[in-house]
């Protein structure tokens, strides 16, 4: 079954104290949704961030990627079960769309220590844009027994020297990255600017 890539969806990305997605805590949630009617008329497009208080001190690690640091999260950070709602509220009904979700974001998302909300029916199908480009890069296309979600995972799992990062892919397509990198609202705008641009493509 090939699926049909999703004209309303919800583009997602986490800021996180640890590449390990067992350990990693979310500090930062961004969001954006782009609703379209039935002519393909975009609705609605509407971007969102969380900045989450952990309730202790960020790693140094976290800051040297991200920019976040402690001061700023302990001054404008909120709760994290009053962020993952929001976000759940303002995800729903739509299938998620991000930069390499399938290996990192989403197991993220369904790490307990991130809460128990549930995301359900935002993870059924979800659309991954690093496999759409190193797909798009290997010319190796889906097979036509594998979902969607079978032919991400396996691209990314093929080894090569194919670099698929975000800025990477966006500047290889020369898509603009006029944004704030490694912060969630930034990462979301680039990934929904490549999500665009692959599906035109292909």
């Amino acid at each position: 079954m090939k699926l049909s890539f999703p004209k309303s969806y919800c583009v997602f990305d986490f800021e996180t104290t640890d590449l390990d997605v067992t350990k990693a805590e979310v500090v930062e949630i961004g969001a954006k949704k782009v609703i379209r009617d039935i002519y393909g008329k975009i609705t609605t497009e509407e971007t969102r961030t969380w900045l989450i208080n952990i309730g202790r001190d960020l790693p140094e690690i976290t800051t040297k990627i991200t920019g976040i640091t402690t001061d700023e999260m302990k001054r404008d950070g909120r709760k994290r079960d009053d962020c993952f709602q929001e976000f759940r509220e303002f995800s729903r009904g739509l299938n998620f769309v991000g930069h390499n979700i399938l290996r990192y974001d989403i197991p993220v998302l369904k790490n307990p220590m991130n809460g128990f909300f549930d995301f359900y029916y935002q993870c059924q199908w979800p659309v991954d844009t690093a496999g759409l480009y190193k797909a798009l890069a290997l010319r190796e296309p889906q097979r036509w027994y594998e979902t969607h979600e079978e032919h991400m995972r396996r691209v990314l799992e093929i080894r090569s020297t194919t670099k698929f990062n975000l800025m990477h892919a966006c500047t290889q397509l020369g898509i603009k990255t006029d944004v704030a990198a490694h912060r969630a609202g930034g990462d979301v705008e680039l990934a929904d600017r490549l999500y665009r641009k692959i599906t035109e493509i292909i």
